[in-house]
């Protein structure tokens, strides 16, 4: 079938949407070691938003590029004040073929909020 791809999409606000570079599965594990840095300008933000995409799918004819939303993920931000970095497993969530929602996976992440002074 040849190989299959994938991405990681994260934003906080839509219009600042990122994503990582596809990598190649392997034994359908993937390997995300990127930074991804989203600037805060207020305390109001509390969650990022993931998804994990799979590009150029051939078992997912039906899609018009080929890129099928494997699972995702709405995550809490640490705490306004925190200084430290926090790493933890997080669930992809998904639509089941009954339109149900179940877990399709997992995600390890590292965030860490630093604080700029505006001069």
């Amino acid at each position: 079938m040849g190989a299959e791809y994938f991405r990681v999409m994260a934003w906080i606000k839509e219009e600042d949407e990122q994503e990582t570079i596809g990598v190649r599965s392997f034994r359908g594990f993937h390997q995300f070691n990127e930074r991804l840095v989203f600037p805060l300008d207020c305390s109001s933000y509390k969650y990022i938003y993931i998804e994990l995409i799979k590009v150029h799918s051939r078992r997912d004819p039906a899609t018009s590029k080929g890129t099928v939303v494997m699972g995702r993920a709405k995550i809490r931000l640490p705490p306004w004040t925190s200084r430290g970095k926090f790493t933890s497993k997080f669930n992809l969530v998904g639509l089941n073929s009954d339109r149900c929602v179940e877990i399709k996976g997992y995600l390890n992440l590292s965030m860490q909020l630093h604080r700029y002074l505006e001069r």
